[in-house]
C-alpha cells in the first residue's frame, strides 16, 4: 500500500515494495552481523551492491553515514563491473571504467581514479546520490544541499547496461541506504527523480510482462501446430538452401 506524510511533497511518498537489499560484490566475505538488508560496517575495502540496473529514466537514494571512515567511494556502477567476490582486490567504486562514485572523507570524485571534488563529509551525514541517464548526469548533495561543492559530479554517464548502487570502503565506515523504503530524510534535487527501487520494479514488471506475453503466445501457438507444418517448413529450408548453393557455385 502506498503511504506519505501529506506535508511532505509527493515524491516521498513510496512504496511498502521498496526494500532491495545489499550484497557484497567484491572483496573477503563480510561477517554476516556485518551487513543486514540495507546497511553496512565495512571492514577491509569491499564493495557491496545492489546489482540490479536501471536503464532508463531518472532515480535516486540517499546514504546515512553513520561513520565515515578513511576511505569511502560511494555512487553507481554497470553491469560490467568486475564482481569478485571472496578474494582481495584494491579496487573499488571509481576504480575502473564501469563505476562512479564521490568520497567525502578526501573530498574527491573517483572515475577512473580520482579528481578533487565535493565537501567534507561528517559522522550522520545524508549522501543523495542522483542519475538521470537521460542526459547521462549524476549528482551528489549533502543533506539536502545540492550546490557547488556539490551537485554536477559527472556528466555522459549512459551505459547500455544501465546503473546500480555500489559502495565501497573500510573500517570503520558504516552506513544505512535508503533505496524508496522509507520516506527521505532530505530528498532529490527536484521532483522529477523516481526512487531507485520504484525504477527497479517497474524494469522488472515489465520483463516480467515480456516473457508473459511470449509464453503466452507460445501456449496459443503450438497447439496449432501439425506434423504437415513442419515438413513445409523442413521442404522449404531445403529449397532455400539448395538455391544459395547453385547461386555460390555459379558465381
Amino acid at each position: 500500500a502506498t503511504w506519505w506524510d501529506e506535508k511532505r511533497p509527493s515524491w516521498r511518498a513510496e512504496t511498502d515494495s521498496c526494500m532491495l537489499d545489499l550484497e557484497q560484490v567484491r572483496g573477503v566475505g563480510l561477517p554476516s552481523s556485518h551487513i543486514a538488508v540495507n546497511s553496512v560496517s565495512f571492514q577491509n575495502f569491499e564493495t557491496v551492491a545492489v546489482s540490479r540496473p536501471v536503464t532508463t529514466g531518472k532515480m535516486f537514494y540517499e546514504i546515512e553515514v553513520t561513520k565515515v571512515g578513511n576511505c569511502p567511494q560511494f555512487g553507481w556502477a554497470t553491469t560490467t563491473f568486475a564482481l569478485t567476490i571472496h578474494r582481495y582486490r584494491g579496487e573499488g567504486v571509481g576504480d575502473d571504467s564501469s563505476s562512479w562514485g564521490i568520497d567525502g572523507a578526501r573530498q574527491c570524485k573517483w572515475f577512473q581514479g580520482s579528481t578533487a571534488w565535493g565537501e567534507h563529509w561528517a559522522d550522520g551525514d545524508t549522501i543523495g546520490c542522483a542519475a538521470d541517464l537521460t542526459t547521462g548526469e549524476l549528482r551528489f548533495g549533502r543533506n539536502g544541499q545540492w550546490d557547488a561543492p556539490m551537485g554536477l559530479a559527472f556528466t555522459g554517464v549512459q551505459p547500455a547496461g544501465g546503473l546500480f548502487p555500489a559502495f565501497t570502503a573500510s573500517s570503520p565506515t558504516q552506513v544505512s541506504v535508503n533505496f524508496g523504503g522509507k520516506p527521505w530524510s532530505y530528498g532529490p534535487p527536484d521532483d522529477s527523480y523516481t526512487a531507485f527501487a520504484l525504477r527497479e520494479a517497474e524494469g522488472r514488471e515489465a520483463d516480467e510482462e515480456a516473457q508473459r506475453s511470449q509464453t503466452d503466445w507460445v501456449a496459443a501457438f503450438a497447439p496449432t501446430w501439425t506434423l504437415e507444418m513442419d515438413a513445409a517448413l523442413i521442404q522449404y529450408a531445403t529449397e532455400r538452401a539448395a538455391v544459395k548453393g547453385k547461386r555460390a557455385v555459379e558465381d
